[in-house]
């Protein structure tokens, strides 16, 4: 009985490091502290928030805000090769996530989850569009929060075409970022478990192993 306690307690050990080690979850966020307008069907047609990723790993979810109603739009995920001042000609020019349309029928935030790959040290922008959103209008305002730590500055785009390696972004870092918090996961999809997590579960299974052949030793037969 004993044998069988030590066994349990030793994969128990060894699962729960095994689940820490797969899921080391990441977040970036900042509070709000003004606004900027306008977005919307009648103002411009992207906002978007460029973020440097902290882990290589997978983007899990992330979260922008409006002050109002623009009755529908979409959310995504880029790569970003721009710079921090006010240029045109740069962009995203790899999108990574679109997501369906979502009504906008009021103030309130809206998440998104693009579990999209990742690499530490690389900027992205996370955006909110209406591009051919039908019965998208505006305009409102998004509010907008203290840059750093990862959170790097706010872009918009007044173009009418995708985000999708549009080369019309506009942008200017005195606007600082918008209102913004995104979840990483740094290990999710390919963990691999720390050595010290192999050791726990091979004396979890060491025990396992003596216990049945301790179990075979006490068998007896009768005759």
């Amino acid at each position: 009985m004993l044998m069988k306690k030590k066994a349990a307690i030793a994969l128990a050990l060894a699962a729960t490091c095994l689940a820490g080690a797969a899921h080391a979850s990441v977040t970036l966020s900042n509070t709000t502290t003004g606004s900027i307008s306008s977005f919307g069907g009648g103002g411009s047609t992207t906002y978007g928030q460029v973020f440097t990723a902290p882990v290589t790993g997978v983007l899990t979810s992330f979260t922008l805000s409006l002050n109002g109603a623009v009755g529908g739009l979409y959310g995504g995920v880029g790569t970003w090769n721009g710079g921090s001042s006010f240029n045109t000609g740069y962009g995203s020019p790899l999108n990574l996530f679109h997501s369906p349309d979502v009504a906008s029928s009021g103030p309130g935030s809206f998440t998104f989850t693009p579990n999209v790959a990742v690499n530490a040290g690389d900027n992205y922008v996370a955006y909110l569009s209406v591009i051919g959103v039908p019965g998208a209008f505006g305009a409102v305002s998004m509010p907008t929060g203290a840059s750093g730590n990862g959170i790097n500055y706010f872009v918009w785009n007044n173009g009418s075409s995708s985000p999708d390696g549009n080369a019309s972004w506009n942008y200017f870092s005195n606007f600082g970022s918008a209102t913004f918090s995104a979840t990483f996961d740094e290990r999710q999809g390919g963990a691999v478990p720390e050595p010290a997590t192999w050791a726990m579960m091979l004396v979890g299974f060491g025990v396992v192993g003596a216990a049945m052949r301790a179990r075979k030793a006490n068998v007896r037969f009768a005759f």
